[in-house]
């Protein structure tokens, strides 16, 4: 505790060196809308010059194909032909949707630029009327004096009809798409929403995903090894966190076999991404089983959009054998119609911190002298082609391999895996229907890090495959005076697993779903929105609902007071659903089996009231109060004693494959707790002046076990802080140099961990007490004007609060990367 209260004053001088900093320029987005909605005004008054002037500092500032289109639409109306037309070619070498209307509107321009040229041509020859002039009308019949020509100096004349559709909308207009399917302002959003920029991903100099969610208020992010995170949303987190769905592009990365999200088993780069949308909240009336606390959707960089280019990191992290490794490069770009994104990366993270020491002669370890954290090597291609203005489709594939160290539950407290993974995902969109197809795989070997030599019952094989299909639509209907968004859709997800831990090794299951949302709105202030979505689980043999609904008044068009009741459930995993696995004991000759399948699905019910403002251009503000009912939480059970009627029955005995007798039996069962959890949540973000973008959050979080008589689950249990604060500043400057700070505060927690009491045969539950700590991160880049080449330096836990962010996990102290960027 003391470290971290003496670190926080620190944290908060280092934040305000950045409020008093240079003079810069503001948040991309932000700034970047300012001079948008200052042009586009500009434009509609007829000042074309300096309309067109603020729309190219837009652009400038965050690129934008509308942009181009915008500038190019001014400078025809203006009758600037010439600057139109390149213009126009700008914006069509982004292969943009209505590529084959701009292609005829450039043919109509330049075929009016030649006639113009060729007059004025003829004009220069004494052959043709003068530029700006009308042929002579021939002599005055009333005096036979030839009449004058007539002057006509106005620009050639260019009707709506010569150039596209308008453009005018907004184009830096926030808009999120998890929280209902379908894009929408974050003010229409019938859930707490949180957007990560890719302003916020470059200036962090941040290497892995997770790292980037920290930040995200009411986010609970736990590290536990170098390359093993923990993250949950509200809560409920814990080793192998198995609450919070995570998306890449809409497709779940859920390992079902496990129930849990590895981070470092994708196929993506942090700089892949162009955004990341977080939902706060359950998800389960929309996205179906495992969206238990929140959503979190990845959204990489469209095909033929994102730079090509290259990065290199390097680091050191106190305590640590070895450095960090960090290697990326992509190619994206256009070859005729197809658009088209190639990525590989290689990550290569040491553990931080040895359990055992190097000189035992009596352990084995599954990587080289256990001192590897995470190794992993990437490879992403993905393809888009649009068949018509309103049609796309898109095929993509990518591969990850390599080594990942974690902490799993019960007696795997220091587990390791040797893993591939992959999927192959095509999908078609519509104007409002869309088909999308995946298929995940899974390939690994997983063990203990460090065994006992000649013991490798741990060391087994796991084989998942996943092929998800779903099939949506969504359109804007009307009866009467009331306004409908509806959103349906149908899906149907295979699932198959190998896994030598399992009773029969392989399980296949099919999974069906439907869903469907209304959003009806009665006025421009009022909306209701209902969702609801029954999900069939064949473990559990039954159709399961989850619905959603949701009161949204908007005072003004920029701020939103919203109250939403839903519920979600998180479905047995195969490992609880099927289990049969041999614990070793310390007692020579015997084990404890574990066995799964008596457990049905987790349930949470939510009721949560929110304000969100957006009026200003120069800050957002966000808050929200929540309660949530948390009840048949799976947990291992305590183990039970081997009786004669069930040695009768066939249960316990010698056991063949491992040379030893069942002593009890284990494995996993809905927990007799229920929980209360009360919340709060505020956000701020704000540009007070050009260039400098501050945020800062508070969340607040109680957790309560309710206990029934003879019930000892979770007793005493506060795994989320009581207390989160986040806060921090990004500047960048004209010339160059960027710099950010983000201060991380976690108040104490107490952890009730599962723990194998051998001398009774059982798990017991034990409380772990976590201290308090306070981090601060860091990054100064520069920005070559000359070169497209970015250097960087980021230190993360920059006064070295050497602390465990769970009871069991590893030291975490200092670490720092240098980092060298280049995009072409």
């Amino acid at each position: 505790m003391r470290a971290s209260r003496s670190h926080l004053p620190l944290g908060l001088f280092a934040i305000g060196l950045l409020l008093v900093a240079a003079p810069s320029f503001a948040g991309e987005k932000e700034e970047a809308r300012r001079h948008f909605k200052a042009g586009m005004k500009l434009i509609e008054n007829g000042e074309y010059e300096k309309g067109i002037a603020e729309l190219k500092t837009a652009y400038e500032i965050l690129p934008h194909a509308n942009v181009l289109y915008n500038i190019a639409r001014a400078h025809a109306e203006s009758g600037d032909l010439e600057n139109a037309i390149a213009a126009y070619r700008k914006y069509l070498a982004e292969n943009p949707p209505d590529k084959d209307e701009i292609e005829l509107v450039v043919k109509n321009l330049e075929a009016r630029l030649a006639k113009s040229k060729a007059a004025a041509a003829a004009a220069a020859a004494g052959t043709g009327p003068a530029p700006g002039t009308s042929p002579s009308p021939g002599p005055d019949p009333g005096t036979g004096a030839p009449k004058p020509a007539a002057t006509t100096n106005a620009p050639p004349k260019i009707t709506k009809k010569d150039l596209g559709a308008s453009k005018s909308e907004d184009v830096y207009e926030e808009k999120v798409v998890t929280a209902s399917r379908a894009e929408q302002s974050p003010l229409d959003s019938p859930s707490s929403t949180y957007v990560i920029t890719e302003q916020d991903i470059r200036l962090t100099g941040a290497t892995q995903i997770p790292e980037l969610l920290r930040r995200v208020t009411g986010v609970d992010y736990m590290q536990i090894t170098a390359g093993t995170f923990s993250l949950s949303v509200r809560g409920n987190n814990q080793r192998l966190s198995n609450k919070l769905l995570v998306l890449v592009d809409g497709r779940s990365v859920y390992l079902d076999f496990l129930g849990t999200t590895f981070w470092e088993l994708n196929t993506i780069s942090v700089e892949d991404i162009e955004r990341i949308e977080v939902v706060r909240g359950p998800g389960s009336a929309l996205y179906g089983a495992d969206a238990f606390s929140g959503v979190v959707n990845i959204i990489t960089k469209q095909p033929g959009d994102a730079k090509s280019g290259a990065n290199l990191a390097v680091g050191s992290q106190k305590g640590a054998v070895g450095g960090a490794q960090h290697g990326w490069t992509a190619l994206s770009g256009h070859a005729g119609r197809w658009n088209y994104r190639i990525s590989a990366n290689y990550d290569y993270l040491p553990r931080w911190s040895r359990e055992t020491a190097k000189t035992r002669t009596d352990l084995g370890y599954f990587s080289a002298e256990g001192d590897t954290g995470m190794q992993m090597a990437r490879f992403d291609v993905r393809i888009t082609r649009d068949l018509s203005k309103d049609v796309r489709v898109g095929l993509g594939t990518g591969f990850a391999s390599g080594y990942v160290n974690f902490y799993g539950i019960g007696s795997f407290q220091d587990a390791a895996a040797d893993a591939r993974v992959g999927d192959v995902t095509g999908f078609i969109k519509g104007t409002n229907w869309s088909f999308r197809s995946f298929l995940n795989y899974l390939n690994a070997t997983p063990g203990f890090s460090t065994y006992y030599l000649g013991d490798l019952s741990a060391r087994g094989f796991a084989r998942q495959r996943v092929w998800d299909n779903e099939l949506t639509f969504a359109d804007v209907l009307r009866t009467g005076s009331l306004q409908h968004a509806v959103t349906v859709g149908v899906g149907y997800r295979f699932k198959s697993i190998a896994w030598n831990y399992l009773q029969d090794t392989s399980y296949a299951e099919h999974h069906f779903n439907a869903f469907a949302q209304d959003a009806i709105k009665f006025t421009d202030q009022f909306t209701v929105v209902a969702s609801i979505r029954g999900d069939y689980v064949p473990f559990l043999q039954k159709l399961i609902p989850s619905p959603r609904g949701s009161i949204i008044f908007k005072p003004t068009k920029s701020d939103a007071i919203r109250a939403t009741v839903s519920s979600a459930f998180r479905k047995p995993s195969f490992l609880e659903s099927y289990l049969n696995f041999p614990v070793t004991t310390p007692i020579s000759g015997a084990e404890v089996p574990s066995r799964g399948g008596n457990v049905t699905q987790e349930k949470i019910l939510t009721a949560e009231i929110g304000y969100q403002n957006q009026a200003s251009d120069y800050f957002t503000f966000d808050v929200a109060a929540y309660y949530n009912r948390i009840s048949d939480i799976i947990a291992l059970k305590n183990s039970e004693s081997l009786t004669p009627s069930r040695f009768a029955a066939g249960d316990g005995g010698y056991n063949d494959a491992t040379g030893r007798y069942a002593a009890a039996f284990g494995g996993f069962t809905n927990v007799c707790s229920t929980f209360d959890q009360y919340g709060a949540e505020l956000g701020v973000r704000t540009f007070p002046v050009s260039g400098l973008d501050v945020y800062g959050s508070y969340a607040f979080n109680q957790n309560k076990a309710n206990n029934p008589p003879g019930c000892d689950a979770f007793r005493d249990d506060q795994r989320t802080s009581v207390h989160k604060v986040n806060a921090g500043a990004q500047l960048r400057t004209k010339a160059g140099l960027d710099a950010v700070v983000d201060f991380f505060f976690y108040s104490d927690q107490v952890w009730s961990e599962q723990r194998a009491n051998f001398q009774t045969g059982g798990v017991e539950y034990v409380s772990f007490p976590l201290p308090a700590y306070a981090l601060i991160n860091a990054r100064v880049g520069y920005r070559f004007k000359a070169e497209p080449i970015e250097l960087g330096l980021a230190v993360t836990n920059l006064f070295d609060n050497v602390h465990r962010e769970h009871p069991f996990g590893q030291k975490i102290g200092r670490r720092t990367t240098v980092s060298l960027g280049y995009r072409f």
